[in-house]
């Protein structure tokens, strides 16, 4: 199949609704990732298309391109997602309730995707694949894996962000009605102390 890989388009994912195994590296790259996801795409049953972002290895057995806006319509599209396990992208998916399996990026000092993954992958959210080595068998476990939807948790951050500010107009308020009768004062004992 080598040379039949093909740059697409965001207007070529508009002709038809299908399903697909979407691979995204997010904005930075995944050389490994990429590879081995070219490697398995002739094996596997659904069309592969990568978002290889800024890497250099270009797919010979499968769909990609580097960049675009938004790859939400690539997200609705796809029966499964393979990707970063950086957070943005996490969420993202999760709360589209995607079958996603996660790779933790390597090079990412501290690890600490490899906790969120983790965690997420214990309470059978998305599978973490450990090892790129394994990504086949991952994706045969996915078909087969019962995910549990992910539920977003209520965020009252936008509520105490507000009670804040209502309380610091209401403090600042009162400071420039305190400041201004203060003035009111001063300029009151000037008044009487000019007069006298």
């Amino acid at each position: 199949m080598e040379g039949n890989a093909q740059a697409i388009s965001k207007s070529d994912m508009g002709r038809e609704t299908f399903l697909m195994i979407f691979v995204t590296v997010g904005t930075s790259r995944n050389e490994k990732l990429v590879q081995y996801m070219d490697e398995l795409s002739p094996g596997v049953t659904e069309p592969v298309i990568i978002q290889i972002g800024s890497g250099k290895y270009r797919p010979k057995n499968c769909e990609f391109f580097d960049f675009l806006p938004s790859l939400d319509e690539y997200f609705e599209k796809a029966n499964i997602v393979v990707g970063s396990g950086g957070v943005g992208t996490t969420f993202d998916l999760l709360i589209r309730r995607k079958r996603f399996i996660a790779i933790s990026n390597p090079d990412i000092p501290d690890r600490h995707q490899e906790q969120l993954l983790d965690k997420l992958s214990g309470l059978g959210y998305l599978i973490w694949c450990r090892d790129l080595r394994n990504l086949g068998d991952v994706l045969k476990q996915a078909s087969l894996f019962k995910f549990k939807p992910y539920m977003k948790p209520e965020c009252w951050i936008e509520h105490v962000i507000l009670e804040h500010l209502r309380k610091s107009d209401e403090n600042q308020s009162y400071r420039k009605a305190k400041s201004k009768a203060f003035f009111n004062f001063c300029l009151h004992l000037k008044n009487t102390v000019l007069t006298q």
